[in-house]
């Protein structure tokens, strides 16, 4: 089997072959060696000083890289000074910002009053003496329904505009926090007492634990839409009368003040249904329904008066 060896222009040979064979042209065999024995070996020459001219090459790219990066530090380092910033040591949580008089930046803690593009189309208001923050839709045709988060005078606020304009001339608070921190919610106005007060229908979904509720109407959830397996109350009356009312004080309360109600774990095995479980793992009852309970009770003795009246 014949043996070849080819020198590739692209590693620096000349493209020829050299075999073992005892061609007078290619070969090294049957005294072949003799005329073709020095041409093989300037090949190989050729193609280790190629490779030495490579590596030579690929080192001076990897030294003008490295030159390069510290140079980019370099100039880095010069653009920091000439722009004024201080060094980042001792400025955490703050930002730079460009001087008054745009000579520079410094490193500054309270917000100054700018305008910052966010997004395409979306910007964002801050400001020092009343730090606020506008969510401003700009593609919109108008500014209804514009909001702006703002802080003025120890009083946060929520606020949504009503204005054809984005100048909040007009606005509704959806949610404030006062100086005395009562909050109010819906556009509620401060009765200066309550901690939370709330501005048009509030729905809640879930138990509701609270000492006090005031409000004009409060209503539960009743439709017939919303029912089914309904079932008449039956024996009412007994229910009731198997029922205890108290009068108590609560724990904590010093106030001297007195209530009145019914004691939980007693309802629940009367009417399991109107005694609930909160997270704290402490019992409320649904007072308003026992309602329906004593309305039927009311009727049973009806009947029962009735009857005795001979009517």
């Amino acid at each position: 089997m014949t043996t070849s060896v080819t020198y590739p222009a692209n590693i620096g040979g000349d493209n020829i072959t050299i075999d073992d064979s005892d061609s007078t042209t290619t070969g090294l065999g049957n005294g072949g060696h003799r005329t073709r024995f020095m041409i093989a070996m300037a090949q190989f020459v050729k193609v280790a000083d190629w490779v030495r001219a490579t590596a030579q090459t690929v080192l001076g790219y990897r030294d003008a890289a490295a030159t390069s990066a510290s140079q980019a530090q370099i100039y880095a380092a010069a653009a920091q000074a000439s722009a004024g910033a201080p060094a980042l040591a001792g400025n955490a949580n703050k930002i730079l910002a460009v001087n008054s008089g745009a000579t520079g930046v410094a490193w500054v803690q309270s917000l100054p009053s700018l305008t910052v593009d966010l997004m395409t189309g979306k910007t964002t208001t801050l400001t020092h003496t009343a730090p606020l923050v506008r969510y401003v839709e700009s593609d919109q045709s108008g500014a209804v329904g514009v909001f702006q988060t703002q802080v003025d005078g120890g009083t946060y606020a929520l606020l949504r505009n009503t204005a054809a304009a984005r100048d909040f001339s007009t606005y509704v608070a959806e949610y404030q926090v006062t100086s005395a921190g009562r909050q109010l919610f819906g556009g509620a106005t401060d009765d200066g007492a309550t901690k939370h007060q709330f501005g048009g229908d509030t729905k809640v979904t879930g138990v509701l634990t609270a000492s006090t509720v005031t409000a004009a109407n409060v209503t539960g959830t009743s439709d017939r839409r919303l029912k089914h397996a309904i079932e008449p109350l039956s024996d009412a009356l007994d229910t009731v009368k198997r029922l205890r009312g108290v009068r108590f004080s609560w724990l904590g309360d010093d106030s001297g003040r007195r209530d009145v109600g019914v004691i939980a774990q007693e309802l629940q095995d009367v009417l399991p249904e109107l005694v609930f479980e909160g997270t704290d793992g402490n019992l409320s009852v649904a007072y308003a329904n026992l309602t329906a309970v004593l309305i039927e009770a009311i009727k049973e003795q009806d009947v029962r008066l009735a009857a005795l009246e001979g009517r």
